[in-house]
């Protein structure tokens, strides 16, 4: 079904069904008939009416003043007197076997035509006469000469279609140039010419899922922006898509598993770091790509990283730590920086555990480096055993706490030599 931004002139093909042949001289009366299933959306009363007496939404009259003679005590009946000429107006009620529960408002009748395909017809719906949002069913009403059928020798036919459309008032609509096929439920100009994702990056913890329509972890929403050949352009939705068929693959399955149709995203359990996702048009035409991000939940973080933990202007400040005046520091070239403070730092270089109070194996590979924890608790102290019987304690920096992914980050002061051994067993006691 079609989504519709509302105040969008909308053209329907249609088929007329049945197993005979609707010719186009026997045809006598084509009547669509477009009906709001959804009555609370109504945006203009239709019964404030200029005149006494006006054609209904059905095309039957109907009354909006009492007619000449009624009588209050008696509803059903009318006086004998005879009305004054110019006073008589017909009195009729709808016979409506169209939609015998629809109020009349919600039914519009549709300008038609029947066209040269077989069976083919065309039903318009005027933007200037779209009042309300919703759902739209299609009835069509079809009588036609028929030789020995009955006195009038006209036979009618009424073909419900089902829901067609859906008119609606933000960007999930299309605008624009709107041809619908009601038969294949597509449309004209349907042809992708850009994919855009809202936002470029989304946050999300490991073992969570995402849907289309949902917010990340920073209450980023995850949607997909299309535009359309028609000059319009619309929000993708997996479950009511008449375009082309978009499909999402990611770069790095082990991380992030994403649905190929819906786009939904998993996180798998231990994951970490930045996972590209494509999205890709059927065509081929079109593409598009954004970023996953992964934090995690009740994880801690532990390893060596290019980032130093304060500004060297903050160098031997005990009250954070960072106080590097021993023999252990000499120079800026034992650093081997990219970075400066926790937000420098990327967990996916770090190893991701559980558990810290075990001892946890970790190794640096490269002269300069720091030695970070990022933990979900604040830690007393930090434990070198060194693979043997002995411990060793670790100084750290002052916990620098980020509100991003509620983690406490820690550091040691100093710069680590790579290290060309089994690495270091640490673990570490909470307060």
């Amino acid at each position: 079904m079609q989504k519709i931004r509302i105040g969008n002139d909308v053209r329907l093909n249609i088929t007329l069904k049945g197993s005979r042949v609707y010719n186009q001289s026997s045809i006598k009366q084509l009547r669509c008939y477009l009906i709001n299933t959804e009555y609370e959306n109504l945006k203009t009363d239709f019964h404030e009416c200029k005149n006494e007496y006006v054609l209904h939404r059905c095309g039957c009259p109907t009354y909006h003043v009492m007619p000449f003679g009624y009588h209050p005590r008696r509803p059903m009946q009318l006086f004998d007197k005879p009305a004054p000429i110019d006073h008589k107006k017909p009195f009729m009620e709808c016979d409506n076997f169209i939609a015998p529960n629809v109020p009349g408002e919600c039914m519009y009748l549709a300008p038609s035509k029947v066209t040269s395909k077989e069976n083919g017809a065309i039903v318009y719906f005027p933007a200037r006469d779209q009042r309300m949002l919703g759902i739209y069913r299609l009835v069509v009403c079809v009588v036609i000469f028929e030789p020995g059928w009955g006195k009038t020798e006209l036979r009618t036919y009424t073909i419900d279609y089902g829901s067609v459309l859906e008119l609606v008032d933000n960007e999930e609509g299309v605008s624009g140039d709107i041809t619908i096929d009601v038969d294949t439920d597509s449309t004209k100009y349907n042809k992708i010419l850009k994919i855009e994702p809202i936002n470029d990056t989304l946050t999300c913890v490991d073992g969570s899922i995402t849907k289309l329509g949902d917010n990340d972890y920073y209450s980023r929403p995850y949607n997909i922006r299309v535009y359309l050949e028609n000059g319009s352009f619309v929000l993708y939705d997996p479950d009511n898509w008449p375009y082309e068929k978009l499909t999402f693959t990611s770069r790095t399955e082990k991380a992030v598993t994403v649905d190929a149709n819906t786009g939904t995203i998993k996180i798998n359990a231990l994951a970490s770091g930045t996972c590209p996702v494509t999205i890709t048009s059927a065509s081929g035409n079109a593409t598009a790509t954004f970023n996953v991000e992964i934090y995690g939940g009740d994880y801690n973080y532990i390893g060596f990283a290019p980032v130093r933990p304060f500004p060297k202007s903050d160098e031997d400040d005990s009250s954070i730590g960072f106080d590097r005046d021993d023999d252990s520091y000499e120079s800026d070239s034992q650093e081997n920086i990219t970075g400066v403070g926790a937000d420098e730092l990327d967990l996916s270089d770090l190893e991701k555990v559980k558990d810290l109070t075990i001892p946890v194996n970790v190794k640096n590979t490269t002269d300069g480096y720091y030695l970070w924890i990022a933990s979900t608790k604040p830690i007393a102290m930090a434990i070198d055993t060194n693979g043997e019987s002995y411990a060793t304690s670790i100084p750290l920096t002052a916990a620098q706490f980020s509100s991003r992914d509620n983690l406490y980050y820690y550091a040691c002061p100093n710069p680590v030599k790579a290290d060309t051994t089994f690495g270091s067993y640490i673990y570490v006691k909470f307060k």
